[in-house]
């Protein structure tokens, strides 16, 4: 009987985690796609809103709350929003997925938690084209380094977020 009551509680706690990350994967990128736009490009791809939530979740819950995020926030967004697009959403799913993974494992390294959303959010932009250029053929008319340099150039913003969360989190969790 303690056993299935610590199953229970553990269970009970899980699933807040995720609602809480999930509400934030929903609420951050709603709230970005609420400003106005300045130009062609989507501000999502310029501030990374949809990374925020999961790196949190890396860093203060369990992986498992970290990957469902990375594999509900883009459809979440979706529903609530319109953006992104289907396609763009399976694309954002990868990303976020790869970037968890990353970041998980970044994260329980001495020498690279202190960069690991920027390592892991460029890790996983370069593995994604990487699979979608190369065996997807998703990226006509651009080689996919190129289109890689872009995306990266476009993200400045975002990345720097990151970063700053990153450091954030370091001195929250005290290493």
């Amino acid at each position: 009987m303690y056993s299935f009551a610590i199953k229970k509680k553990s269970i009970v706690l899980i699933l807040n985690e995720t609602i809480v990350v999930l509400t934030m994967s929903a609420m951050i990128p709603f709230i970005v796609h609420l400003l106005p736009l300045p130009g062609k490009v989507p501000l999502g791809a310029i501030f990374l809103p949809l990374f925020y939530a999961p790196f949190v979740a890396v860093v203060l819950f369990r992986p498992s709350v970290s990957i469902i995020s990375a594999l509900a926030a883009p459809f979440l967004n979706q529903m609530l929003t319109g953006n992104p697009g289907f396609e763009k959403a399976i694309v954002l799913t990868l990303e976020l997925l790869l970037f968890t993974l990353v970041a998980q494992t970044l994260w329980r390294q001495e020498k690279y938690f202190w960069g690991a959303a920027v390592l892991s959010y460029v890790v996983s932009k370069a593995l994604s084209v990487l699979l979608l250029w190369k065996i997807l053929l998703v990226i006509p008319g651009m080689p996919g380094v190129e289109y890689f340099l872009r995306s990266i150039r476009t993200a400045l913003p975002g990345i720097g977020i990151l970063f700053l969360m990153n450091m954030y989190l370091k001195g929250i969790k005290g290493r």
